[in-house]
Order: C-alpha cells, then structure tokens, then sequence
C-alpha cells in the first residue's frame, strides 16, 4: 500500500471511526483480538454503530 493510498483511506475517516480504532489500539494491550464486547463497552457506543465503523475502516484500508 503506497503513502498516497493511506493518506487517502485516513482521510475517509471521521472522528467516531477514529475513536473506535483508539479503542481497539488500547485495547491490544490485553488481548491479541479485542472482542466486540470490549470495544462496545469501552467506546459507549452501541453495537450496530461499531460494527457499521469497522466495515468502513476495513473497506477505506483494503480498498473494498
């Protein structure tokens, strides 16, 4: 993946997105996979949102 292509997919990101990724880097620091339990607890947020977010993370980083 080239410079450009990250800078692009970050760009695709808005702040929610952002914070969900914040939580699951913080959330590495105890577990190799972060369950989605975890991140719906720590973010406050409800499941439905989270997952909608890691679609768009997954799709702006691969392209998808």
């Amino acid at each position: 993946m080239s410079i450009k292509s990250l800078v692009d997919a970050y760009d695709q990101l808005d702040s929610f997105d952002l914070r969900i990724l914040r939580v699951i880097e913080i959330g590495h620091r105890k577990f190799e996979y972060v369950p989605i339990e975890v991140i719906t607890d720590w973010s406050k947020r409800p499941e439905e949102l989270i997952s909608k977010s890691l679609k768009k993370t997954q799709c702006a980083w691969y392209g998808n």
